[in-house]
């Protein structure tokens, strides 16, 4: 079903181209920041991406694509190359082959609609490629597996945007057409990354489950010691 749209959408677009402040007052030892205190508030990094979802314009759409598919078709090169799981490699070779297919039909849209693509250099990719292709086997890949995971994620939220509120309507259709293809790749890329990096992924839950705990307890331990002087510090009743 995958090839058989992928291939729709290409023969179509071919043929269409031919045509704070700490207090002065010395206070009581407290226990440390919460952990989570530390951590991105999801609520604003959402709010984050739906604003530059919607300042996206479909020449930046289909520039963010272009820069995507070369960097997707790399990657699967070096995971046909590099990789030990055969579900890896196969992985890769899909990659390789849909962002290769998909990357023509950005470049005649392009052209069809008078948008200028523009190339803008992009050092995280850069740095990624860099590392992947200094792996290979099992580390290459747990560290291509884990790349692939949310980009894939963000990869299609971008396209479902698009799809529901493109301004251009040869541009929307083409989201609305290939979206299905990068859902299928975000389902793949998932259960691959959890399938090879799984002892990764128990280790980091086991850590996670482990801080919370000692988090608590040294919570609890601190509201002891404060309940304790508090008690110290009462008054003496007298006696009658």
């Amino acid at each position: 079903m995958e090839h058989r749209a992928l291939k729709a959408i290409l023969a179509s677009s071919l043929a269409a181209a031919v045509l704070t402040v700490p207090s002065c007052r010395r206070p009581e030892k407290a226990p440390p920041a919460p952990v989570a205190a530390l951590v991105p508030d999801p609520a604003a990094e959402r709010e984050a991406r739906e604003a530059q979802l919607e300042a996206m314009t479909p020449a930046d759409f289909l520039g963010q694509v272009s820069a995507s598919n070369k960097l997707q078709v790399q990657l699967g090169t070096l995971a046909i190359e590099k990789a030990e799981d055969p579900t890896v490699k196969d992985l890769g070779k899909r990659m390789a082959t849909n962002h290769t297919a998909i990357e023509v039909l950005v470049a005649s849209l392009g052209n069809s609609e008078q948008l200028e693509l523009v190339a803008t250099p992009d050092p995280a990719a850069a740095a990624l490629f860099a590392s992947l292709s200094a792996l290979s086997g099992t580390a290459f890949d747990k560290a291509y597996t884990t790349s692939l995971d949310p980009s894939q994620k963000d990869a299609l939220e971008m396209f479902r945007w698009e799809s529901d509120h493109g301004t251009n309507d040869a541009i929307k259709a083409f989201a609305t057409q290939t979206a299905p293809i990068i859902a299928t790749q975000q389902r793949i890329s998932e259960k691959l990354y959890l399938e090879v990096n799984k002892e990764e992924i128990k280790a980091a839950e086991d850590a996670k489950i482990a801080a919370a705990k000692a988090a608590a307890e040294a919570a609890a331990q601190a509201a002891q010691q404060s309940q304790k002087k508090r008690g110290k510090r009462a008054p003496q009743g007298t006696a009658g």
